[in-house]
């Protein structure tokens, strides 16, 4: 059962109906719904057309690009309050796939309300295209750092951003197999940086997981980190910082 209560109210502290007025919320109330999805279901599939407008209440989403080898490239990381299917205007069908991490609650608005809302109202206009513009720049940002950025820097950003402070230390919320997804590279590259790193003792793996041990010695590395990576992962430690492959 959906735990959200959708009313004028409610609607109105969610993003994009913040920016209409009382009388366009209650306009619109009889077309939202409110969706579950439970973790690994596809709340857009790759292929499909873009039906409508999703704002994130609970849970998290990714937005995957994905071959037929069941490869993925992590495109974006969505949470509370988020949007998906903001490209309402493309008739084509997406070529990326939206899936839930975890259980989700979604309000979904279907796309001829929204582009009918949008056609009345020049702020949610406006709104729309700056998630757009935000998402592309975003995309922008990704093309530039894997064309531009060794694995190894992209890994360790990843460690950097991807994790949480706990007990003094940091954590690594994702595993190696959502890492490679998220820098577009194979696991086997992927655990030869984490082994360089866990010989230098900057990373310690717990309970597959891991734990960064000195985030400013990180830091440090994913500024400075030029060169290559030896084949095998076995970089000296004497070398002041790590070397890594594209």
């Amino acid at each position: 059962m959906p735990s959200f209560s959708c009313t004028s109210a409610t609607l109105k502290e969610l993003p994009f109906f913040s920016t209409l007025s009382e009388a366009e919320v209650t306009k619109l109330l009889p077309f939202v719904q409110v969706r579950t999805y439970n973790r690994g279901m596809f709340v857009i599939a790759s292929g499909s057309a873009i039906d409508g407008l999703y704002i994130i209440v609970s849970g998290r989403l990714k937005v995957v690009l994905q071959d037929e080898r069941g490869r993925q490239f992590i495109v974006a990381q969505l949470g509370p309050k988020d949007l998906c299917g903001e490209a309402l205007m493309q008739e084509c069908r997406t070529g990326e796939a939206v899936e839930a991490v975890t259980q989700c609650e979604l309000v979904y608005l279907p796309r001829k309300a929204v582009l009918e809302c949008l056609e009345r109202n020049p702020t949610a206009a406006m709104f729309i295209l700056a998630v757009v513009t935000a998402r592309l720049s975003d995309a922008r940002r990704k093309m530039g750092n894997l064309a531009l950025e060794t694995v190894g820097t992209r890994v360790l950003r990843v460690l950097l951003e991807q994790g949480h402070e706990e007990h003094g230390e940091w954590r690594v919320d994702v595993g190696a197999e959502t890492i490679a997804a998220l820098v577009g590279a194979s696991r086997e590259m992927v655990s030869r940086v984490t082994k360089n790193l866990i010989n230098r003792g900057v990373v310690r793996r717990y309970k597959r997981k891991l734990i960064v041990a000195d985030r400013s010695r990180l830091a440090e590395y994913a500024q400075h980190s030029e060169g290559r990576l030896e084949r095998n992962g076995s970089a000296s430690s004497n070398a002041p910082y790590p070397q890594f492959a594209r």
